[in-house]
């Protein structure tokens, strides 16, 4: 027994040796994982944080990743939207090749991960930027306040990916947010930042589109406000220019009124004239048949007083005379009557009732011309109102322009005060030559006048 105890003696001293030695190195191997001699006192717990995130990669625990371990990670499903591109998320390919920098680093020491975790444009993220991210990226904007009330930025988002405990210091218990934030982060860290721009690019271009059009359309709304604006001071003018027409048209219509009330009188007195005229050729007549009857009898007692052979004599002579008389009487009146006649021409009654249909036919012509010109301003005044009103209101010109109706308005305005204008001038024109018609007539024709007014 003896014998058999000196013999595992050594056995168990050499067991002893063995554990005390791979504690010390075990003890030495932490030492010098938590300090680094150029590590500044805040960058030590982010370097940890490099280092769990190292061994996750470090399968087989050589201190080292090569190819074969970073593909199987990423196979494993380790990082976020293994194997697409989803809201900004690289293949695998392309993670395999930023990892290992193109294939010329085959093997990484966490040194190594260390360093080109500090030449990361994700480490030189500012506050905003990480909030940035967190929001499109991340998609957990309702934690955007936490990270910028703690300062989080892009030195720090190793502790995310690789401390839970830090997460819980911020104020996030969320499982699945924590979860989802760490798989991020550690995606951003070992992988390279995001293709934030896929997402963003399309953002801006909507946001570009929109704002195109929202620019197209005010610049429309304001060139159509602008031409609404002229066209409705076109229709004003046009409108004072078709008052002023109508103005012209009444005081025409008086004029021809007062025309034809100077007219009737003249005639009045010339029927009057003939009249006076005839009674004096009456009385005339009258006259000089007792003329003529004074001299028979002065004639006859003076040849009572006469002997019969002065009686004879004397009453052949005057036989001769009065014939004489007679002859050139009647020759002078027939000179009279020729002349008066020649002077005054008396058209017959069924020309004149001719003329009178005539014109009553272009009457009722005008009058029907009249009536559509009255029903054409009349609906431009009320267009002009109801123009003036929407003018007044809010978004006026912009009804104003997409209801297109104020060049056919204006078209209208035109083509009613032109219409005037003719109108006018033909009302001249006809009152002229049916007074000149009457007056070759040598009477008045009694012609209706009907009031004109537009």
């Amino acid at each position: 027994s003896s014998s058999s105890s000196s013999s595992s003696s050594p056995f168990l001293m050499i067991g002893f040796t063995s554990v005390i030695m791979f504690v010390t190195i075990l003890i030495i191997g932490v030492a010098t994982s938590d300090s680094h001699p150029s590590l500044e006192p805040h960058e030590v717990d982010t370097f940890n944080a490099i280092r769990i995130l190292h061994n996750k990669l470090d399968v087989d625990s050589d201190g080292e990743v090569d190819d074969f371990e970073s593909k199987r990670f990423l196979e494993s499903g380790g990082t976020s939207s293994s194997g697409n591109s989803k809201n900004g998320a690289y293949s695998n390919a392309h993670k395999l090749k930023y990892l290992h920098q193109d294939g010329k680093d085959r093997s990484i020491s966490v040194d190594e991960l260390w360093q080109a975790w500090k030449s990361s444009n994700v480490y030189n993220w500012t506050i905003d930027e990480t909030v940035y991210w967190l929001v499109n990226y991340v998609e957990l904007p309702e934690f955007s306040e936490i990270f910028n009330n703690n300062a989080i930025n892009g030195s720090l988002l190793p502790r995310l990916a690789a401390d839970s405990q830090f997460i819980n210091r911020l104020g996030i218990s969320d499982p699945s947010a924590k979860k989802k934030i760490s798989i991020k982060a550690m995606d951003v860290v070992l992988f390279g930042p995001p293709k934030l721009g896929n997402s963003g690019k399309v953002r801006d271009i909507i946001v570009s589109i929109v704002t195109l059009i929202a620019v197209s359309a005010c610049f429309v709304f304001y060139k159509r406000s602008i031409a609404s604006q002229k066209a409705l001071l076109a229709m004003q003018e046009n409108l004072e220019s078709l008052q002023r027409a109508e103005d012209q048209m009444q005081e025409l219509q008086q004029e021809l009124e007062k025309a034809q009330k100077a007219q009737e009188a003249v005639v009045t007195e010339k029927k009057n004239l003939e009249h006076q005229l005839e009674m004096h050729r009456q009385f005339s007549a009258s006259s000089n048949l007792a003329d003529q009857a004074a001299n028979k009898i002065g004639s006859k007692q003076s040849l009572m007083n006469l002997s019969n052979g002065d009686i004879l004599s004397v009453d052949a002579e005057y036989v001769a005379k009065i014939e004489d008389e007679v002859k050139k009487l009647r020759k002078e009146l027939e000179e009279t009557y020729g002349s008066m006649e020649a002077k005054k021409f008396r058209a017959p009654f069924p020309l004149r009732s001719l003329l009178k249909a005539t014109y009553n036919i272009e009457s009722q012509y005008y009058q029907e011309k009249k009536l559509n010109l009255e029903s054409k301003a009349t609906e431009v005044k009320l267009r002009n109102q109801k123009l003036q009103k929407k003018k007044t209101s809010f978004l006026g010109y912009y009804k104003m322009a997409q209801e297109n109706s104020l060049e056919e308005d204006l078209n209208t305005i035109v083509e009613v005060k032109e219409a005037i204008m003719q109108v006018t001038k033909e009302i001249k024109e006809r009152t002229e030559r049916w007074r000149a018609i009457e007056e070759l007539c040598g009477c008045s024709l009694e012609l209706n006048h009907p009031s004109m007014r537009v």
